[in-house]
């Protein structure tokens, strides 16, 4: 019910649409069908929980663990510079 074009078949864009033409009807209606199934102000509420169960679920490292391995990014030498340079800027306007 939808359409995917190659980039490489991008300057055949009208004929490829005039040959699916006879099948617009029968894709509309199948693209409506899934837009009511999952993204329908009814359904999106459920089906977005369900995207996030199915995010838990296939996760490999725990949420605890990687927060902290989140901060590691902190620890990085460009980071550490920055950091130094905006304590030194502030120690020096304090004194």
């Amino acid at each position: 019910f939808s359409v995917r074009i190659r980039e490489t078949d991008i300057p055949r864009v009208r004929a490829i649409l005039k040959e699916l033409e006879p099948r617009a009807a029968t894709m509309a209606v199948q693209a409506r069908l899934a837009w009511e199934t999952h993204f329908a102000p009814s359904r999106i509420f459920d089906h977005l929980v369900d995207q996030c169960v199915a995010m838990l679920a296939r996760r490999l490292v725990p949420e605890s663990v990687a927060s902290r391995l989140a901060l590691l990014h902190f620890l990085r030498p460009k980071f550490l510079r920055k950091r130094v340079r905006e304590i030194r800027r502030k120690r020096r306007q304090f004194l």
